[in-house]
């Protein structure tokens, strides 16, 4: 598996309270969800859908994220409905494991939110990285919307590519590649369509990166006001430089609940 980072940084607006369950080795993961928009109980409306993730731990150490199974509300209620004509993203994994800008000049017209994360370098909780996650539209598998992740941290100079299947029954896998030195994720939040993000790498220069580009990709069908639950599921551990597990697997549990419309 190539060398790759996840990427970092901060904490999304008006996300909601969720509820975190520790692991034995110490490790707990909480979660946070939040929709926006004025919805019908009737018809899917568009809607501004926040996701975010964070792990921690007492210790100096904490083990990395090798998968992150997100449950939305089942399709009855949300899904995942591009506008017609929203090109895909065809380019390959190792075209969108790379900066911000190259990423966005490869599939741009894909875009459809965006995202920043934080990770532990060597699983060192002191060690701290930044970058940035693009989100493309990635096509559709079986009748599945599927969606891109494109990510990148500067202080190691790697990318990262990550994918997720939008299942009936609200669940999104993605699976995490190893990192650079085994890191850790520590958080990880997405937004469709996002916001504007523009920086600065010392590596690969600057950036400017326009929000996602299908307001209504996110579709709700919900009485305002109504709470909707969502709960996530991870599993974490080390693996060697070829993938493989190194001791045991930890596995975590979260959730979370947004009001219809917040």
């Amino acid at each position: 598996m190539k060398k790759s980072v996840v990427v970092a940084a901060a904490a999304l607006a008006a996300l909601v309270g969720g509820v975190s369950i520790a692991a034995a080795s110490g490790e707990t993961a909480s979660v946070n969800y939040n929709v926006k928009g004025k919805f019908s109980k009737k018809e899917y409306k568009p809607a501004k859908l926040s996701f975010g993730v964070k792990v921690s731990t007492p210790a100096v150490q904490i083990l990395p994220m090798k998968l992150a199974d997100m449950k939305f509300p089942p399709k009855s209620t949300m899904t995942f409905m591009p506008k017609k004509g929203l090109p895909v993203c065809k380019a390959t994994e190792t075209q969108l494991s790379v900066s911000p800008a190259a990423a966005y000049n490869v599939c741009g017209k894909s875009a459809i939110g965006m995202g920043l994360a934080t990770f532990a370098l060597a699983q060192n909780t002191g060690a701290a990285r930044d970058g940035t996650v693009v989100v493309f539209y990635g096509g559709k598998v079986g009748g599945n919307v599927k969606i891109r992740f494109s990510a990148w941290s500067d202080q190691t100079n790697a990318g990262v590519y990550a994918e997720g299947i939008l299942k009936p029954n609200g669940s999104m896998q993605i699976e995490m590649p190893r990192l650079t030195a085994d890191s850790s994720v520590t958080s990880l939040n997405l937004e469709i369509p996002g916001r504007n993000l523009s920086g600065n790498y010392g590596g690969v220069g600057s950036y400017s990166l326009k929000k996602g580009l299908d307001a209504g990709f996110v579709r709700v069908k919900c009485q305002q006001g109504k709470t909707l639950n969502f709960s996530s599921k991870f599993e974490l551990g080390a693996r060697s430089d070829t993938g493989a597990p190194i001791g045991p697997t930890t596995n975590l549990t979260a959730a979370s609940s947004s009001k219809c419309g917040s």
